[in-house]
């Protein structure tokens, strides 16, 4: 039994490191990965990720505003925030079936839509979204051959 345990826990252990090298932190299985948006300003896209969008909410404002965005004045503002659930259907083997949790300004996640698939293009080690495009309708293997050949704007 103790040797089961072990065994269970050093899997878990090298999942956990897979993770950290393909999306740049440590997640623990069954846990939601945040990504973070930032404006693409150029910076080439380093992992592409197909998508199925779960959910897609406009970013309340909580009890008495707590939880809601930023102040304009922080790097972190998005207008018109939206929070958006996901699973990864494509990309790195290590991260397809996880759940991802990002925010989104208003514009762009008005390209996706609840129940669709997705693209999501990512830089920094695969920890900052720089851009998002809703996938054509399709089997997994169109989707993917769209995936291959979908690029991300620069700006």
């Amino acid at each position: 039994m103790k040797k089961s345990r072990l065994s269970t826990l050093a899997a878990t252990g090298v999942l956990a490191g897979v993770l950290a090298v393909h999306l740049g932190c440590i997640a623990m299985p069954d846990v939601k990965q945040d990504l973070k948006w930032e404006w693409p300003a150029g910076r080439p896209v380093s992992t592409k990720l197909l998508v199925r969008v779960d959910a897609i909410k406009k970013a309340g404002g909580g009890l008495f505003g707590f939880g809601k965005a930023p102040s304009p004045s922080t790097a972190g503002f998005l207008p018109d925030a939206h929070s958006v659930e996901a699973t990864v259907l494509a990309g790195p083997e290590a991260v397809v079936g996880r759940a991802l949790r990002f925010d989104l300004p208003g514009p762009e996640a008005a390209r996706l839509k609840s129940g669709a698939s997705a693209g999501l293009g990512l830089v920094d080690g695969g920890r900052i979204l720089v851009c998002v495009a809703g996938a054509p309708p399709g089997d997994a293997a169109a989707q993917a051959g769209w995936l291959a050949q979908w690029s991300c704007p620069a700006d």
